[in-house]
């Protein structure tokens, strides 16, 4: 006899298998819906937890289960719409992306913030259609339209719990904009010889419909590169915004964790670290290595010539962390 609220036994051995799959893979373990929360970091448990928490609450409140039954029914339908989402995120992002956006757009913008909250109903929804399921199959546990509504809302406050966590990490602190002087103090010899190569742009660059800039005289361009990429300067690159086109690129960004940022009159730089070891100069065959974690500042600012914009930015290398 099947006892509603209990799992089906025939179920337990695929539930377990994949469930222990996810397991070992310490990142996935963490993050529930890591397909669509793919920046909330592994040590906030207490997100997770807190997810799993509030769908209890909802399974013992409308289903009227136990508080042990519907702590392992929200553990394993959390389990499965995890496996499910890694799939049916993008299928159901692209599906209601083409049907959608027009609509949305007209309605909210097309800002960062209506992203993340239709993300975050899409998901879910989602979420929500496949536990549903998953209660019925698995624990025999039927749900009628008011019950369906409630465990919708549980899932918009789980992944409530989720996307505030996600922004709240990605949040960068701002601090004094006097930063931004002490930084082109201590840098002024890589930020004159930028500043040095940037105003030279209208005389040097020809800029037409070919997506590539034409340069009149590439030896003075890689001189004045070569000069600059031998100083604390990492990393260089002067391109155009619309219609985008890179006039001239040294080298990566890999600047990681960053901590800060200061804004002065347009200018701004990023306080975080190098995390790269290599990088290669404009010849392609120099190569210079960094053993210990660098502090880095990301330096960048916009300049106007003939109506055309050009973002400028610079990676400065700093003392170890």
């Amino acid at each position: 006899m099947i006892i509603p609220g209990q799992p089906r036994r025939y179920y337990f051995p695929p539930i377990v298998f994949a469930l222990s799959a996810v397991a070992a893979n310490p990142a996935w373990a963490n993050m529930p819906m890591a397909p669509f929360f793919a920046f909330v970091k592994v040590s906030m448990w207490w997100v997770i937890l807190l997810a799993l928490l509030i769908e209890t609450v909802a399974l013992r409140y409308l289903f009227r289960m136990e508080w042990q039954p519907a702590a392992i029914a929200s553990f394993f339908v959390n389990g499965i719409s995890l496996l499910c989402g890694f799939f049916l995120y993008p299928l159901a992002a692209a599906m209601g992306y083409s049907v959608l956006e027009d609509m949305i757009v007209d309605l909210f913008g097309a800002d960062a913030v209506v992203e993340v909250s239709a993300l975050w109903l899409g998901a879910s929804v989602v979420d929500t259609c496949v536990e549903l399921l998953a209660l019925r199959m698995i624990f025999s546990l039927r749900s009628n339209f008011g019950q369906g509504v409630g465990f919708l809302l549980a899932n918009l406050l789980s992944a409530g719990a989720l996307v505030i966590v996600m922004v709240w990490q990605a949040h960068i602190p701002n601090v004094p904009a006097e930063e931004v002087r002490r930084i082109e103090a201590e840098y002024e010899q890589e930020l004159f010889l930028l500043s040095d190569m940037v105003k030279a742009l209208p005389e040097q660059v020809i800029l037409g419909e070919n997506p590539y800039p034409e340069w009149r005289d590439r030896e003075w361009r890689d001189t004045k590169a070569e000069e600059l990429f031998n100083t604390r300067a990492i990393s260089f690159s002067i391109f155009t915004a619309s219609p985008p086109m890179t006039i001239i690129q040294y080298g990566s960004f890999p600047i990681i964790g960053v901590e800060a940022k200061a804004e002065l009159n347009g200018r701004r730089v990023d306080f975080g670290y190098y995390g790269e070891r290599w990088a290669v100069g404009p010849n392609e065959t120099e190569t210079r290595y960094f053993g210990a974690k660098r502090r880095a500042f990301l330096y960048q600012y916009d300049v106007v010539f003939g109506g055309q914009t050009f973002k400028v930015k610079a990676l400065l290398l700093g003392p170890e962390a």
